[in-house]
């Protein structure tokens, strides 16, 4: 207890805010924290954050997932090395980024057979699902 207040007096304080001032934040803080109001306002912040995590992290899974599904669509058209060589000069993506997104859509045809489902990161399937990084073929 009486290291958390010598912490406390160490922190520095955010300019232009006198000690007298961060006291009374500090007042203010230990009354708002018993209020139930506030409880719900912190809980309901909390869940906003972690829906707006969660569903962008979806996202762009789904999105990587569309990509390569495109890609593979038109990949008859030239051989693969040479369509992601371009392709990636064209949309600022890398090309291993973009061999990604392929091997993603090829290992995972339906998004639905996803491992884990909706709570999955594009960076775990990569480490995780897809195989090691390796040279892209060469044409």
């Amino acid at each position: 207890m009486l290291l958390q207040a010598k912490a406390r007096r160490s922190m520095p304080l955010p300019s232009g805010l006198s000690s007298r001032r961060a006291f009374s934040c500090r007042k203010n803080m230990k009354e708002l924290v018993i209020q139930e109001w506030y409880e719900n306002l912190v809980e309901e912040c909390k869940a906003i954050i972690t829906e707006a995590v969660f569903t962008s992290r979806w996202a762009l899974v789904e999105g990587y997932w569309k990509l390569g599904e495109r890609i593979r669509e038109y990949s008859s058209n030239l051989p693969i090395t040479k369509l992601l060589q371009g392709l990636g000069v064209s949309i600022g993506k890398s090309e291993q980024t973009l061999w990604y997104a392929v091997q993603f859509y090829d290992k995972y045809p339906k998004l639905e057979e996803v491992p884990e489902g909706k709570n999955i990161s594009w960076n775990k399937i990569i480490t995780k699902y897809l195989p090691a990084p390796k040279e892209l073929p060469v044409p």
